[in-house]
């Protein structure tokens, strides 16, 4: 089912936040370091979707399907980790997801 480790280092979660969510280097590095962990706080997930949401729009004016597909997937996965973080495995004491469920 996961192609990684089901408890990944602060490296390895960074690596999964710029491949599958599109995060920069340095946004990811930041996100680990104040989770203390592979982990992406709830906020951090809103902002990505509402950031990645008027990348979709502009691509869609500019026709740039390639794009727009790449943010569509982004903006999915980031949605879905947020549901598990909040619903399915929420904890009140946490403001954030681990990153072992992407």
């Amino acid at each position: 089912m996961l192609d990684h480790e089901a408890a990944p280092s602060k490296e390895l979660g960074a690596k999964l936040m710029m491949d599958l969510l599109g995060s920069s280097a340095t946004k990811a590095a930041e996100e680990v370091k104040k989770t203390k962990g592979a982990h992406c706080r709830f906020v951090y997930l809103r902002e990505l979707i509402d950031a990645y949401i008027k990348v979709t729009k502009q691509a869609e004016k500019d026709n740039d399907a390639a794009t727009l597909e790449k943010y569509k997937d982004y903006i999915v996965r980031a949605y879905l980790l947020l549901l598990v973080g909040t619903t399915i495995f929420s904890n009140k004491a946490k403001n954030y997801v681990d990153l072992k469920y992407l």
